[in-house]
């Protein structure tokens, strides 16, 4: 299982052999992603949000952070309706751009689990806002890796982007859990 929310429900329903194992796009470390990176945004200075759900309150913060830190706002959109959104908006980005926006953001700003993941891997200053719903992968990734001090409580609470991730804690923690997956993936294989 992706999320340790799903070992849970395996459990609970009699299936005691679940694991929780991390999310593909984790399998791969940062230097193994790179040749896929874009150099578009390489000398850009930005605040990067990537928002899937509608959220007014994170959208407000993102307004307030660009003004309290002086960078302007770059956002992702694949839908019509958020060229509405503050900030630069980008639609439709190829793979290779959107890996690229976040890995030269000063800052990302997300409730999505795998643009978090992402910034996790790439050592990102990454603000996380729990989506109303279906948030148990994006929970557990935050745990696993220690970083629950950038989850946002307080939208009116700038502070957190001043809060520190340990990221020598966070790479220890995904080479742990990569070992983990894959070692579980060729017993898979192999039996």
């Amino acid at each position: 299982m992706r999320e340790m929310s799903g070992v849970e429900i395996l459990n609970d329903l009699g299936i005691k052999n679940g694991i929780n194992v991390l999310d593909p796009t984790l399998l791969l470390t940062k230097k193994e992603w790179s040749s896929l990176i874009s150099k578009k945004y390489k000398k850009k200075k930005y605040i990067f949000m990537y928002n899937i759900n509608r959220n007014a309150q994170l959208d407000n913060f993102a307004k307030k952070l660009s003004k309290e830190i002086k960078l302007p706002v770059i956002t992702v959109s694949y839908q019509f309706h958020d060229f509405l959104k503050f900030g630069k908006v980008k639609v439709n980005p190829q793979v290779e751009d959107f890996l690229s926006l976040i890995d030269n953001a000063e800052c990302v700003l997300t409730d999505s689990f795998h643009c978090t993941a992402f910034s996790i891997n790439f050592n990102k200053n990454v603000i996380v806002a729990y989506p109303e719903k279906f948030s148990t992968r994006l929970d557990s990734i935050v745990k696993i890796t220690g970083i629950t001090n950038k989850v946002i409580d307080d939208y009116n609470d700038l502070s957190i982007y001043e809060r520190k991730i340990d990221f020598k804690f966070v790479n220890e923690q995904l080479k742990k859990e990569r070992e983990k997956s894959v070692q579980y993936i060729k017993k898979c294989i192999n039996t």
